[in-house]
């Protein structure tokens, strides 16, 4: 019986659902391709990229843990991280008032990232909480393509500041 039963001979040039779908224990899914491809196909902000793209995002995605009542990012502070949820729940806090939600898929903390701007609302784990996140560095380095998906979806923000009672001329250039 062969090794590579029932398994294409070239997996990596097959589209990645067809190597999921595939019984491979080859390949270790902690590399950071296979660790994040799943969660950016479900964010939706990120489905638009494309193959190289997505490649070059998991390759600088790192994650971090925080328990209940963590505070992830404080109100007012220099964005510098940008954030997606693995698992668990979060909440957006502002004027101690819970203004957004998020679940496994969302995200925070990129407007911070492309308009320099401190950060809107504190952002807290409300459960067990895993995030991937990306240094600013990483976020500018990387991300030229990246950035420009996050200013197509300018309306979006644009709907999430005003219910934060935010300003939202910055989103114009």
């Amino acid at each position: 019986m062969s090794l590579f039963q029932g398994i294409s001979a070239f997996p990596f040039f097959q589209p990645f659902e067809c190597i999921l779908a595939c019984d491979c224990r080859l390949v270790d899914p902690n590399l950071p391709f296979f660790r994040f491809r799943r969660i950016q196909i479900q964010v939706r902000i990120l489905e638009d990229m494309d193959p190289y793209e997505r490649s070059k995002l998991s390759d600088a995605l790192r994650t971090a843990t925080y328990e209940d009542g963590d505070v992830i990012i404080k109100e007012g502070e220099t964005g510098d991280t940008f954030y997606i949820l693995l698992e668990g729940a979060a909440e957006a806090i502002k004027n101690d008032k819970v203004v957004m939600e998020y679940k496994k898929g969302g995200f925070f903390g990129e407007l911070a990232l492309l308009k320099d701007q401190p950060r809107a609302a504190t952002v807290v784990a409300k459960s067990h909480v895993q995030v991937a996140y990306m240094d600013r560095k990483s976020f500018k380095r990387l991300l030229g393509p990246v950035e420009q998906i996050l200013m197509r979806n300018q309306d979006n923000y644009r709907k999430a500041m005003k219910q934060l009672g935010l300003d939202t001329k910055y989103l114009d250039k």
